[in-house]
Parts: structure tokens; C-alpha cells; sequence
């Protein structure tokens, strides 16, 4: 299974980032399943509860720990069980959040 895109907004200041996906593909025994794997800056990947059956769809991703990069990658399963590769690197989205608002400057 593959063939998937991500799409993230660039820059976040809220409790939630909302993530699209699709072209999820599998040519054999069909797919299963894609889920969400996350990052947040240099940490590890984590897989996140958020799946869907579909080949395209949206996630809301309310997971945050802090202000930092958080990366996004998703990893497919067709009904064989076959796995698309592990999220690596930058994954396939990344948001920046930022929630601290800038200091006013002072003439």
C-alpha cells in the first residue's frame, strides 16, 4: 500500500492542527487502513490513534505538547497485512506551532 499525500498547515497557535490525506492506494488485497504517525521536533515517531478506512479523508490532530515542529507521516495496511514503509526524517507534512504572541517594542 502507498501512494498517500499529506497536507498540513504551515504555522498553528491552537490546541489542534487539522491534516488532510489521500490518494491511498494498494493494487493487491486492497486497503485496510491508513494511520497517523507524528513527531514532535527532534523526539521519535509515535503512531497517533487516528486512522481511517478511507483513501482520503481528514484528521484533527489534538495531541500537542508544547510549542515546536511537529512532524506528520502515514503508514498504509492492506488487508494482507502488508505495511507501507515506517515513517523516517521529516515525515511527509510538518506545522510549526507557535502560541507565544510577540513582545511589543518600545520607541
Amino acid at each position: 500500500p502507498g501512494g498517500f499525500a499529506l497536507s498540513a498547515p504551515a504555522y498553528g497557535n491552537t490546541a489542534a492542527i487539522a491534516l488532510s490525506f489521500g490518494g491511498a492506494t494498494d493494487s493487491g488485497a486492497g486497503l485496510k487502513r491508513v494511520r497517523l504517525w507524528v513527531r514532535k521536533g527532534a523526539g521519535g515517531w509515535t503512531a497517533t490513534v487516528h486512522e481511517s478506512a478511507q483513501a482520503s479523508g481528514a484528521f484533527t490532530f489534538t495531541g500537542l505538547a508544547g510549542d515546536d515542529r511537529y512532524y506528520f507521516a502515514l503508514q498504509a495496511e492492506d488487508m494482507a497485512g502488508n505495511l507501507s514503509a515506517a515513517p523516517s526524517g521529516d515525515g511527509a507534512a510538518s506545522t510549526l506551532v507557535d502560541t507565544v504572541a510577540p513582545a511589543a517594542g518600545t520607541l
